[in-house]
């Protein structure tokens, strides 16, 4: 929220068991892709987060992880619903982060 351009590749929110996931984009000033996870790593579904939307936008299912991307960054790298995802967690900074082409527009 209140950012104006991305640092990262996006955001993940990772939750430790699985939940419906309720989030609005009241004070998100860049157009997001966000992409549902459930606990099978499997895409569930894939929406557009408009900038200062007031509108929820639910996971509708339980899942455990929400990644918000810059808008059109799905389409770019072919993420689908039904993809199998996997989440790597590093401790501290890493160098040789793979970065995302798509992302440079934004």
């Amino acid at each position: 929220m209140f950012v104006e351009q991305l640092e990262t590749n996006g955001l993940l929110l990772y939750y430790k068991a699985p939940k419906i996931v309720n989030i609005w984009m009241k004070n998100t000033l860049i157009p997001l892709d966000i992409i549902f996870i459930d606990e099978n790593m499997e895409i569930i579904s894939i929406k557009k987060g408009n900038p200062f939307s007031k509108d929820i936008i639910s996971s509708e299912f339980p899942v455990i992880g929400v990644l918000e991307i810059p808008q059109g960054c799905t389409k770019k790298l072919k993420i689908k619903k039904g993809h199998i995802t996997k989440l790597t967690f590093l401790k501290g900074k890493k160098k040789n982060i793979r970065y995302y082409h798509c992302l440079d527009d934004y």
